[in-house]
């Protein structure tokens, strides 16, 4: 896979689609729900309502078939992982003028079940077209699409009538890269912007970036000057490791008014589960002036699988800075 901010998920060095790892990604909840709409004649709406279709109850028979799907997404689209599904609905109701199909998919997870829900959707609409076409051939399924979706690293989204929109953004983020070589211009910074898009993708439309060198004194100017920017979250990358340069922990740790150990650790953890050099990160987070500072190893790659672990807190962790209260079952 290309390392590069924007680079395509799915497609790897050579162009060849593959699926994607998320083995480093945190199990979340996750659940999304879907709707299509199957446009028919009003005898074969009529015929549904009345049980009068000589093929039975095509209500059922489409929710039965839209539960089938959700279990077998993964066999009918090629790059969706095989997931166990936690619960699953598929609502059927014959309306004035089409057949409208409702659906729901919740998992535990590490990838979400956007196509599940769709596929559900999709295939009980062709259950509904198979019960009714001896009565309507030009019955045809319009308008499947997502209705809402919540869990893992994008956060929650809904439909607010003009497609989906992300029901909470981020507040302003800060991404400070620390390089020696990338500051002097003799390296390009990767990192930094790796870790820039994916704090956008999980919410946060104002994300500002610092470069600075391995120095004690420009890492704590900067993270201090995005703090008093107003930055909530402050993302460190670079210099996390055990190289006589490598002082970003310790700098950040001096500024730090409450530590998050378990922050810390969690992000080690998701990373060892890719390579057992992420033992080797002396990452630290915590607090300062009301934002939250994380400091991360420095290959985008590591940056990648720390922010899929990062990214579902986000949120939450915002929320508790702002004194907000605890999640009921959390």
């Amino acid at each position: 896979m290309t390392d590069g901010p924007g680079a395509p998920t799915h497609v790897d060095v050579h162009g060849h689609v593959h699926m994607v790892n998320v083995g480093a990604k945190p199990e979340t909840v996750r659940i999304a729900q879907a709707v299509a709409r199957v446009e028919c004649s009003a005898q074969a709406l009529q015929q549904m309502r009345s049980g009068g279709l000589s093929k039975g109850d095509a209500a059922a028979v489409a929710r039965i078939a839209g539960l089938q799907a959700a279990k077998r997404t993964w066999e009918l689209i090629p790059l969706a992982h095989p997931i166990s599904i936690d619960g699953a609905q598929v609502q059927v109701e014959v309306g004035d003028d089409a057949v409208l199909i409702a659906t729901s998919v919740r998992t535990t997870g590490r990838t979400g079940v956007e196509m599940e829900a769709l596929t559900a959707a999709s295939v009980a609409g062709l259950a509904v077209i198979d019960m009714i076409k001896s009565i309507d051939r030009a019955a045809r399924i319009v308008d499947v699409h997502l209705v809402a979706k919540s869990g893992g690293a994008s956060g929650d989204w809904s439909d607010e009538g003009d497609g989906l929109v992300r029901a909470k953004p981020l507040p302003p983020a800060g991404v400070i890269t620390v390089s020696d070589r990338c500051a002097a211009g003799l390296r390009e910074d990767l990192s930094g912007p790796t870790l820039e898009a994916a704090l956008r993708r999980a919410g946060a439309a104002d994300v500002a970036s610092a470069l600075v060198p391995d120095d004690a004194g420009e890492i704590r100017q900067a993270v201090l000057g995005m703090v008093g920017q107003g930055r909530r979250i402050v993302l460190t990358t670079g210099g996390t490791g055990l190289g006589p340069r490598d002082v970003t922990p310790e700098t950040v740790a001096a500024l730090l008014d409450r530590d998050v150990p378990g922050l810390a650790e969690g992000i080690r953890s998701a990373g060892a589960t890719q390579t057992p050099m992420a033992s080797l990160s002396r990452g630290v987070a915590g607090v300062v002036g009301g934002a939250l500072v994380v400091t991360l190893p420095g290959s985008p790659s590591a940056v990648a699988d720390a922010v899929a672990y990062l990214a579902p807190l986000l949120p939450h962790i915002v929320s508790q800075l702002d004194g907000g209260d605890h999640e009921a079952g959390k």
